[in-house]
């Protein structure tokens, strides 16, 4: 470790842990009708076009006319079974006005996606209420947030351990005892006693997280309070999407951990017997999260999957070595030092390329789905993700200081005055447990914020406020080359279109040349919509879009954001 440890800590920078989630949340590619867009008579439905596969259970998409009332009828539903587009029936006799859509759906990575936009049926008109407002509404509660992270927390924090303390039986503890140190039967019995418990409690937290998950999952989703989210149609919605049927399938392998953990008193063949739910467990990251819906999925998420594994056999390694292998060898008193020595440098080597794979298969996930590094400090995301890197670093010092000082400090007593090592080497695993519980927050942060790069597929959509008015843009299709960039105007109080614009004028800078700018005047396009066509985005990396909105000879409002090509 001590050798390895500068490489595999500066490579650790790109490294991601359990679950690799930085590809993309559903995006809004299109709709049908277009926003703006005014229509002669009311459409049969109102189909949206997302990045990937959507969840449409819980009546996700409402419709509103002009005086708020609603117009849709029926469930969502997907058009021609295309899971990536959800669709609503609208009544046929919807009064001419604008229309208000709004939507709440669940992308097929867990994530929650909401927006709202406006079309007109006849004529143009000002609703009664904002899309802001309408779209707010069944926002979740800070209870529902926090509930749903701390399930996540728990689900990583029991897989991690209750895997890793079988891994740590299998890789760790017995080739110790194959080497017949003295006592071994009788630290062997303690082990596998206290490991017995150790897989329970992690079985007991993984139940008690698996059920929590679906509920905080149906009451964010459904837009209701928590306790809603506990209701029976609801959980039957939550139970019918990815997440929520592949959370109640860990529900059930935890179901099988619990019942089946009094085998691992047993050294032989019955031991056996909890492998194959704790192996669906560590598949529960890659199926509920990004690894399965990003391509290349079969790569993503076999790269999940050992890195799951990986991950286990590191941190619960860390757990059986301080409460189950070092209380065990104390127990055997004046050979349990030579035990402890022995059990030690075994997991260290262990630990060594248990923390390789983890970099390894961090990297690969990492070069396969980010785009861009940008946010690694303006979102939430990005600053999850660099404090979880730097207690990966702080995990990689303390296991450089096991190596270096308490295994050389135990190997010179030879194991003689083992209470003393023994007793070092508990408050340094100790220490080490609790950077873990650290590492699992932060990677429960990691899988409920929207990801780092969210615009890895289709056009890139921002919404910009200035003064009076919200400027949705779309760029289409943000890659080098020919873009087209559209740009909806609306009043920030009604929601409303705005058609007060006399021009609107649209300005590029990239990032990797500031000097250089490109413009283009707009055209309209329709009531509030303005469109800048053969825009040459020349460069990979993040792009300034700036746009200047002239309402009158001496008023103006100007609009920046950022966005990256690809």
């Amino acid at each position: 470790m001590s050798r390895l440890a500068p490489v595999l800590a500066a490579a650790s920078l790109a490294a991601v842990w359990i679950p690799s989630t930085a590809a993309a949340h559903a995006v809004l590619e299109g709709s049908a009708p277009r926003a703006g867009e005014v229509l002669r008579a009311a459409p049969s439905s109102l189909v949206l076009r997302f990045s990937e596969p959507v969840e449409g259970n819980f009546g996700a998409i409402r419709v509103y006319d002009a005086n708020g009332k609603r117009i849709d009828q029926g469930g969502a539903y997907h058009p021609g079974g295309k899971g990536s587009e959800l669709a609503v029936n609208v009544r046929r006799d919807a009064p001419d006005g604008s229309a208000t859509a709004v939507w709440r759906v669940v992308s097929a990575d867990s994530h929650v996606v909401s927006g709202g936009l406006v079309f007109a049926i006849g004529r143009t008109t000002v609703p009664n209420r904002s899309v802001s407002d309408l779209a707010a509404e069944g926002e979740p509660s800070v209870a529902v947030d926090a509930a749903i992270g701390i399930a996540r927390g728990l689900q990583f924090l029991a897989i991690g351990v209750g895997l890793g303390v079988v891994l740590f039986l299998l890789l760790t503890w017995v080739p110790t005892l194959s080497r017949g140190p003295a006592g071994g039967a009788e630290a062997d019995r303690q082990l596998r006693r206290r490991a017995v418990i150790v897989l329970r409690a992690a079985g007991l937290v993984g139940l008690i997280a698996s059920a929590s998950g679906i509920v905080a999952q149906g009451a964010l989703a459904a837009g209701v309070g928590l306790f809603g989210g506990g209701r029976p149609d609801v959980v039957m919605d939550t139970l019918g999407t990815r997440f929520g049927a592949v959370w109640a399938g860990a529900l059930i392998a935890w179901g099988f951990v619990v019942a089946l953990a009094g085998v691992l008193r047993s050294s032989g063949r019955r031991s056996a017997w909890v492998a194959p739910p704790l192996a669906f467990l560590a598949a529960v990251p890659a199926l509920s999260g990004h690894a399965t819906t990003h391509s290349p999925t079969g790569v993503l998420a076999a790269a999940n999957i050992v890195h799951v594994v990986a991950v286990s056999a590191w941190t619960g390694g860390v757990v059986a070595m301080l409460v189950c292998a070092l209380p065990a060898s104390r127990a055997v008193g004046r050979s349990g030092g030579r035990l402890a020595l022995s059990s030690l440098e075994r997991f260290s080597s262990v630990a060594l390329g248990a923390v390789a794979v983890v970099v390894l298969t961090g990297i690969l996930q990492s070069l396969l789905v980010l785009d861009s590094v940008s946010m690694l400090v303006d979102s939430a995301y990005g600053r999850a993700l660099l404090a979880k890197i730097a207690l990966l670093a702080g995990l990689l010092v303390l296991g450089a200081v096991h190596r270096l000082v308490v295994l050389p400090r135990m190997r010179l007593s030879d194991g003689a005055r083992g209470e003393r090592g023994i007793g070092l080497a508990t408050r340094l695993l100790a220490a080490e447990t609790a950077v873990f519980v650290a590492v699992f927050a932060a990677t429960a942060a990691l899988a409920s914020y929207p990801p780092v790069a969210p615009d890895s597929q289709g056009p890139v959509s921002r919404t910009i406020q200035s003064g009076p008015v919200e400027v949705q843009m779309s760029v289409d299709p943000a890659r080098v080359g020919v873009n087209v960039i559209h740009l909806y105007i609306a009043d920030t109080r009604t929601g409303a279109l705005d058609s007060s614009a006399r021009e609107v004028t649209v300005t590029e800078v990239s990032s990797a040349d500031p000097e250089g700018k490109i413009s283009q005047t707009a055209r309209r396009a329709g009531p509030g919509h303005w469109i800048a066509g053969q825009v040459p985005l020349t460069s990979r990396g993040d792009w300034k879009v700036s746009v200047a909105i002239r309402v009158s000879e001496f008023e103006q409002y100007t609009a920046e954001a950022t966005v990256p090509v690809r």
